[in-house]
């Protein structure tokens, strides 16, 4: 997988904000749906900068969640971001 090098700490600080917040609501035992919850497979291509065809190849190597209904993707922003998360934190903690 390429590495997520345009992404900057200003977005590492928000995504932590927002995984530290998910954290609260899953103690809390809820994670509302809201629609600002909920991305497109568009909008999420835009959000990391990668082509539709590369978010597709991230999904069947099941580095990122999603859900599929009726033939159109849909990703958790909360979620996602605990995948990227994982992803970059994975191969720090293997050395």
């Amino acid at each position: 997988m390429k590495s997520f090098n345009f992404i900057t700490d200003g977005d590492f600080l928000e995504w932590y904000q927002e995984v530290s917040r998910v954290h609260k609501e899953l103690a809390e035992g809820t994670i509302p749906l809201t629609k600002e919850n909920i991305l497109m497979e568009h909008e999420v291509c835009e959000l990391l900068g990668v082509t539709a065809r590369t978010l597709r190849k991230y999904r069947q190597q099941k580095y990122l969640g999603f859900v599929k209904m009726e033939g159109l993707i849909f990703y958790l922003k909360p979620l996602l971001y605990l995948d990227l998360f994982l992803l970059y934190y994975r191969p720090k903690m293997e050395r």
